[in-house]
């Protein structure tokens, strides 16, 4: 075994199943040129390390250490897999597939929600997240009411909805929901009822400060 090499082709399979990936990773590193040269050694980074990380993912609970690590993992092997220092297969694929699933499925770690409308002399009141953190985990609900007093119009009242939320990476995205409502003389139980037209923009990504912070 070459002295340069800090563990054996016994102890590199032993890191992989004691999920040291850290000490994995360091040691790749460090020996790149050894190890695209050993096949015994070449073969464990290329046919059984990302299957062996993926199971490990799948078996995390806390969805931010999932990642972290996994992004971390991403960061290391992207530009090697571009330049074909190693011949990953499906391997690396199937883990880059895991990290998207991981990051759609994100939970949102802050939320605030403004309502703007010519209802309130076009000013901007934060209906959810003023004095708090808001957090929404996947497929949760909130509900949020606000009753107004309005006379009936065929002039639709223009109302807008703006959400900011904030990714676990700490990203933070705008989202607006324009809402025309169309109060009418139609009654039924509980009050009158009006029609609604309304349209989702699409998010985008943008820096905190452009959040108001003083309504």
């Amino acid at each position: 075994m070459n002295k340069n090499i800090d563990f054996t082709i016994e102890e590199l399979y032993i890191l992989l199943q004691n999920k040291s990936w850290n000490k994995l990773l360091m040691y790749e590193k460090e020996n790149r040129t050894i190890v695209t040269q050993d096949i015994q050694i070449r073969n464990i980074f290329e046919n059984f390390f990302f299957p062996e990380y993926i199971k490990y993912l799948d078996q995390l609970n806390n969805k931010l250490d999932a990642i972290v690590e996994a992004k971390q993992l991403y960061k290391h092997f992207i530009q090697l897999h571009n330049t074909s220092t190693y011949n990953f297969n499906e391997t690396f694929l199937n883990f880059v597939e895991k990290l998207l699933e991981i990051l759609k499925n994100d939970n949102i770690k802050n939320l605030k929600v403004d309502f703007k409308s010519d209802i309130i002399n076009n000013t901007t009141e934060r209906l959810l997240g003023k004095n708090s953190i808001e957090v929404m985990e996947k497929g949760e609900e909130k509900v949020i009411r606000k009753i107004f007093s309005l006379k009936s119009s065929n002039i639709p009242y223009e109302m807008s909805i703006i959400i900011y939320y904030q990714d676990v990476l700490s990203n933070w995205y705008k989202q607006e929901v324009q809402v025309q409502y169309t109060a009418t003389n139609i009654f039924e139980p509980g009050g009158y009822i009006g029609t609604v037209e309304f349209k989702v923009k699409e998010d985008e990504k943008i820096e905190v400060g452009k959040i108001k912070n003083n309504i």
